[in-house]
């Protein structure tokens, strides 16, 4: 590692740290506290895979509660997972650039990142135009009635909606709610 690469390795490190103890420790406790189940423990493989693997990012010191918490949810552990801590604080910071809006407006994130499994689109939509789950534009009355052919379906707005603000459950049978309950 050059000297610069070092800097840069040490400044991430340094702001996560920080940004953890602050916010996303305090945030994750909570979720961790409302869980209808257990919190399951991470074996101590699981830990060190997580930390050979952001070792080789050149972060050190990764906590392991958001892949404890992710895994106690799915039962699935992986250490590719991405911390929330780690996306806001560095991910997001280096790769949003302003006025694109990829990593903004969470309909382009499967886009952007297509190695990553993302909940099932059925459709959505951009600046009030309607697209199929392959960007291809279609009517308003074409999605309520892709929304209509599904068995369950979930809505949720893809712009300022962390946390899940705006989630919602959406009931096929009237799929021309969504768009009311989504501004």
């Amino acid at each position: 590692m050059n000297g610069i690469e070092k800097t840069i390795s040490n400044v991430i490190n340094k702001a996560y740290k920080n940004r953890y103890q602050r916010y996303f420790y305090k945030e994750l406790k909570g979720y961790q506290n409302k869980a209808v189940i257990p919190v399951k423990e991470l074996s101590a493989e699981q830990k060190k895979a997580i930390k050979e693997y952001y070792a080789g990012f050149g972060i050190k010191d990764i906590r392991p509660d958001w892949h404890r918490y992710i895994y106690s949810i799915t039962g699935e552990f992986s250490p590719r997972m991405i911390p929330e801590d780690l996306f806001h604080n560095v991910l997001e910071r280096v790769y949003n650039v302003k006025g694109l809006g990829g990593w903004e407006d969470k309909a382009f994130m499967p886009f952007i990142l297509k190695d990553v499994r993302f909940p099932e689109t059925v459709c959505f939509r951009v600046n009030g135009y309607y697209f199929d789950s392959k960007r291809n534009m279609i009517s308003k009355e074409e999605a309520m009635s892709m929304i209509g052919d599904c068995e369950s379906a979930g809505a949720k707005p893809t712009l300022a909606s962390g946390g899940g603000r705006g989630v919602m459950k959406v009931d096929p049978a009237h799929p021309e709610e969504v768009p009311k309950a989504m501004g």
